[in-house]
């Protein structure tokens, strides 16, 4: 190798490396960490759920290698703690407020919940809120002011047969106690949240054709009103929904036929939706398996980009969105985003594949 070089070749190298300057300037401005590994055996690809409490704290239930794990931070996501584990189980969905933290899962075929009332320090004893005798997938919680708790999932007499009896159950006590079954509709998946004296459950629907189902209920789980919205194309359903409350407002996120990623949102605690909205810009299209959170008037969305990573955005009021930030560059294979949220910085938690890792990452942007 030439020990010098010509003068046309420094001024490529020069140029070469303000580039690479910038593009260092501009990722370290974006403030995201590097990702911090939450498991490292694999088996870690069947759901999980991301809380933030106050201004520092975040929990993370996942399930690893069969077992409902929680794992917390105390510092806005830059440690985290040991694992706490909760059961065996899959399909792992959490929720919280305040001190607050309420798990979800499926285990020998009865859907499970447990809560802390510390933070997710300690859980009090699982109960089984679902009937013997059914197969359950694919559950969620969701947790509201005033002890306003609603657990959903999906249900049927036999395995794997979509689409499954979509059902939820709502407890006005925090947990304590649950108000009975009540059946809302069949579909593919199902997502809950609550907000202000109003629980929420989205469900990617099969009625006459593919269809978005919004339930609500305001009196505590006895009765639920609906909302509905066609999806449009033929054969295709709103995809990896994601459902988040807030006082009045809401919001459900999906994958769209175009491949942007879709909103509606409600400002009237789901009497009425606005009309599909992309949060993702015009010509991002190949995007899927986005994430959606509301705290404190910020609405944060986490979403991946197909051969690019994963990417973040924010709303001050739900309308008009931040400029895409890159949280997690592109991996081989796949990932799949199971919570985004805020503690002091932005938090994103996913899993990867062939890794089958959870991992987090945070940022300030």
């Amino acid at each position: 190798m030439k020990r010098c070089a010509t003068r046309p070749v420094v001024g490529s190298i020069l140029t070469a490396l303000l580039l690479s300057l910038m593009l260092v300037s501009q990722v370290m401005a974006a403030g995201w960490s590097a990702p911090i590994a939450l498991t490292n055996s694999g088996k870690a690809d069947s759901g999980g759920g991301l809380v933030t409490l106050g201004t520092s704290i975040a929990v993370a239930a996942y399930e690893n290698n069969g077992r409902i794990i929680v794992r917390r931070s105390t510092n806005s996501a830059q440690t985290w703690s040991s694992p706490l584990r909760l059961s065996d189980g899959q399909d792992a969905a959490a929720a919280g407020r305040g001190t607050m933290v309420d798990v979800v899962w499926a285990l020998n075929d009865r859907i499970r919940y447990a809560r802390s009332g510390n933070s997710a320090e300690s859980f009090a004893a699982a109960v089984a809120l679902s009937p013997t005798g059914l197969t359950v997938a694919d559950p969620s919680v969701g947790r509201g002011p005033n002890g306003l708790v609603v657990v959903a999932w999906l249900q049927d007499k036999a395995c794997c047969d979509a689409p499954w009896t979509a059902v939820a159950r709502v407890s006005k006590d925090g947990g304590s106690t649950f108000g009975p079954v009540k059946v809302l509709g069949r579909g593919y998946q199902v997502v809950a949240a609550a907000g202000k004296g109003v629980a929420y459950v989205a469900i990617d629907a099969l009625v006459d054709e593919e269809t978005l189902v919004l339930r609500r209920t305001t009196d505590g789980g006895m009765t639920w009103n609906e909302n509905s919205f066609v999806w449009p194309g033929m054969g295709m359903r709103p995809r990896d929904l994601s459902l988040t409350a807030g006082g009045k407002f809401a919001y459900v996120s999906y994958d769209t036929i175009d491949g942007f990623i879709g909103y509606r949102r409600t400002a009237s605690k789901g009497s009425s939706w606005s009309a599909a909205l992309n949060l993702t810009p015009a010509g991002w299209q190949y995007n899927s398996a986005a994430a959606i959170s509301f705290k404190a008037g910020v609405v944060r969305a986490a979403f991946v980009r197909f051969g690019e990573g994963i990417w973040f955005t924010q709303s001050n009021d739900g309308l008009a969105w931040s400029a895409p930030q890159q949280a997690v560059a592109e991996e081989p294979g796949w990932q799949l985003i199971l919570g985004v949220g805020h503690a002091t910085r932005a938090v994103v938690l996913y899993t990867d594949y062939p890794g089958d890792n959870v991992s987090v990452v945070s940022g300030t942007p």
